[in-house]
């Protein structure tokens, strides 16, 4: 945001520089860079331009008051509408200061941080001096803007506070030992994003919050206790992110998914030649399905939805086996082939499903459908063949697997995984060792994040909701 004269004489400046890359890059034929990568390269400055010419045309509509009128309908709003109103006022950094009663470095220091460091009642004395209406709803009597307050209310809500750290506060916050009201403001407006909840009735509500249908159960069976509402709050989450993602991608277009195990591998081998966590996202690419990895224990492990037609799977898993990360994504990817049709769907696998559920018969096609594309649609021969090898004890698997897979040249990894599933049909939990097979083959959770930031196109989301989104793709 360009906040005084010399940043916006900066800004033209900068985007008179970037209007010369553009002509000069589409000038350039000569050179040996391929012409894919010259159109990166185009593109990535075209949007930088554009970036820049809309804060300059912002600034520009506020200083000529075309924009003379500043509104504030939410307390989330506050640090910017300051800086807006100021402009729109006519008024310079100095002026402002003297009307406050204080010197202009003050002021800019103010707005250099968005007022992060400012106490509530200077907020509201800022508002006063250069011209924001407020609603009469938005500065409830008593309301106390403390870390503390957010914390309890949201903890009330079962959001804890490993989660408001790491997804509402912003890096520049959470460096700092004490959060002002203005950083305050700006968690408790990202909670209100997420949740459905306006940050006057976070900080200032004296009803308990509650959580939004979305993420409740008309789609999934919730989980008794903290389990539950982990679910809850994860899955609110992750629809929001799956949201912002669908969002900024707004050229992909959805195409039919193939429901059968052989017609899905086929079309990953003909694509890259192998069967791997990066070639299964390349294909998903194509068809118009986006991949969002989050970082966050406990929950779900995966999840899709449908919005508008737009299919977006959600993987949540912290294991560093990418046999694991595949089967989790071809589990879901059958889900989200399901009823074509229909604009609108959701699916979550909580990590304590019911068992009546796991034994479901969309679970058990969605499982074999993974296991037969990893497996060369073997799955259930190969499973068989394991079992009969270690003469139906369990405790022999740990060394026939190993020993199987290699023999029919099939990922371990992957056999182990199915095979666990196919065990605990018969309500034995083979998980444990299964794990033990796969352990340390890789990042899976860093290939999936960097397949897709490289492919979001960033200037589809405002300021919150980029942020929002880097926070949730920044690595633990």
């Amino acid at each position: 945001m360009i906040k005084n004269d010399r940043e916006y004489r900066i800004t033209k400046a900068q985007a008179a520089e970037f209007e010369q890359s553009l002509l000069a890059l589409g000038a350039e034929t000569t050179s040996g860079v391929h012409p894919i990568i010259r159109q990166a390269q185009r593109d990535a400055v075209q949007s930088l331009l554009d970036e820049l010419r809309s804060e300059i045309s912002d600034y520009e509509a506020l200083r000529d008051q075309r924009r003379s009128v500043i509104e504030l309908s939410s307390l989330d709003e506050l640090p910017r509408a300051l800086i807006e109103g100021r402009i729109a006022a006519g008024l310079t950094q100095r002026e402002l200061a003297e009307r406050l009663g204080v010197l202009e470095q003050q002021v800019q220091r103010y707005e250099a941080t968005n007022y992060s460091s400012a106490s509530l009642s200077r907020l509201i004395e800022v508002a006063r001096a250069v011209g924001v209406n407020m609603r009469e709803d938005v500065f409830l009597p008593h309301v106390q803007v403390s870390e503390q307050t957010l914390q309890r209310r949201l903890g009330e809500a079962g959001i804890d506070r490993e989660f408001v750290n790491r997804i509402l506060f912003d890096e520049q916050t959470n460096k700092s030992d004490a959060r002002d009201a203005s950083s305050v403001l700006r968690a408790a407006g990202a909670a209100g994003r997420i949740f459905g909840w306006t940050p006057t009735e976070i900080l200032a509500g004296g009803q308990p919050l509650t959580h939004p249908q979305a993420a409740t159960a008309a789609y999934f069976k919730v989980y008794a206790g903290a389990q539950g509402t982990r679910t809850i709050v994860l899955s609110a989450l992750a629809r929001y992110v799956a949201q912002l993602v669908v969002r900024s991608t707004p050229s992909l277009r959805p195409q039919q998914i193939p429901r059968s195990a052989r017609a899905f591998r086929k079309l990953v081998l003909a694509k890259s030649g192998v069967l791997s966590l990066e070639s299964i996202l390349d294909v998903l690419w194509d068809l118009g399905v986006v991949v969002v990895p989050l970082a966050t224990d406990g929950g779900f492990h995966g999840a899709c939805w449908r919005f508008g037609g737009r299919n977006a799977i959600v993987l949540k898993q912290r294991t560093a086996s990418e046999a694991r990360w595949v089967h989790d994504l071809l589990h879901e990817t059958h889900h989200a082939g399901a009823d074509p049709e229909s604009p609108e769907f959701v699916m979550i696998d909580g990590e304590s499903m019911p068992v009546e559920r796991r034994k479901s018969p969309e679970e058990k096609r969605a499982t074999r459908f993974a296991g037969d594309v990893q497996l060369d649609g073997r799955a259930e021969e190969l499973a068989l063949e394991c079992v009969t090898a270690a003469s139906k004890k369990v405790e022999w698997l740990k060394s026939v697997v190993p020993q199987i897979a290699a023999t029919r040249h099939v990922s371990v990894g992957a056999l182990a995984n199915y095979l666990a599933w196919r065990l605990e049909m018969d309500n034995i939990n083979w998980w444990g060792t299964a794990d033990k097979l796969q352990e340390g083959e890789g990042r899976p959770w860093n290939v999936a994040r960097d397949f897709l930031v490289q492919r979001l196109d960033w200037t589809q989301l405002d300021r919150v909701d980029r942020q929002l989104l880097t926070r949730t793709l920044a690595e633990e």
